[in-house]
């Protein structure tokens, strides 16, 4: 079954840079620990107990959906409606976060309930964490997929500016492509960027008696911290940055002298 794949380029002045690594004919091939068929979470765990130092940091997560469609998240052992289709959550590695989506127009008597799962954290400047939230966009064609019995799954990666095709777009923008049913995604990403996330929408449906129990925190599921996007579109510039003041020069400059010559010349 063939997976969506997520392209996502980043600010340029804070591109991360990808080591190469180079393999003789004659090497063994590298063994590649993370797959996108694992089960929800498994790589996630796999990131954290690989990075130690990692774990237990927030990264934000933006998660934007369709317009019409009301996005939950999990509060409490249950799923509580964000009232909006988009949400900023923080999420740490080795965690799996389940979301429930209902009101689709193609067919609103059904509910899904994509889970995500961070990969990495990015390193923005201190104090602008929640500038640079991982967006995760949910369209509207994963949606008729995964009501149509299709597993969607996006990884979502950053891109390596050695390779990433120049393209104009805007910020809410997360263009994409499919890769076949024979290829990995997460490998795919690896090889184009840093993978970031993995989506998934279409692989677990919770059973009423896990909906109905609270302490089975809505099947096995974290509850995303509280993060707030602090980037404002509209403004040109981040409302916290603060210019640099540089100190006003005492240096006189001396008056360009012309010499003699050169004016009787051109007289």
């Amino acid at each position: 079954m063939a997976s969506r794949f997520i392209r996502w380029g980043f600010v340029p002045a804070t591109m991360f840079a990808v080591a190469m690594l180079s393999v003789s004919a004659s090497a063994q091939q590298p063994h590649h620990l993370l797959r996108g068929n694992m089960i929800p979470g498994q790589a996630s765990q796999i990131r954290m107990m690989s990075s130690p130092a990692k774990a237990g940091q927030v990264q934000p997560v933006k998660v934007m959906a369709p317009e019409a469609i009301e996005l939950s998240v999990v509060s409490g052992g249950s799923f509580v409606s964000t009232g909006q289709p988009s949400y900023v959550g923080g999420m740490q590695l080795g965690s799996l976060y389940r979301f429930r989506i209902t009101g689709v127009q193609v067919a609103r008597s059904f509910e899904l309930y994509p889970s995500i799962e961070l990969l990495d954290l990015l390193r923005p400047p201190k104090g602008l964490e929640n500038d640079f939230p991982v967006p995760v966009v949910i369209t509207d064609s994963d949606i008729r997929e995964a009501i149509a019995g299709r597993l969607v799954t996006k990884v979502v990666y950053l891109e390596d500016p050695d390779v990433a095709l120049p393209r104009g777009g805007t910020k809410d923008e997360q263009p994409y492509f499919d890769v076949s049913a024979s290829e990995d995604p997460v490998r795919t990403a690896d090889g184009l960027g840093r993978p970031m996330a993995i989506l998934r929408i279409g692989s677990r449906v919770p059973t009423g008696d896990e909906l109905a129990n609270a302490s089975m925190n809505a099947f096995n599921t974290a509850t995303p911290s509280q993060a707030t996007e602090t980037y404002q579109p509209a403004l040109k510039q981040n409302p916290r940055y603060i210019p640099p003041i540089f100190p006003a020069t005492t240096r006189q400059v001396p008056p360009i002298r012309v010499p003699e010559a050169v004016i009787t010349e051109q007289n």
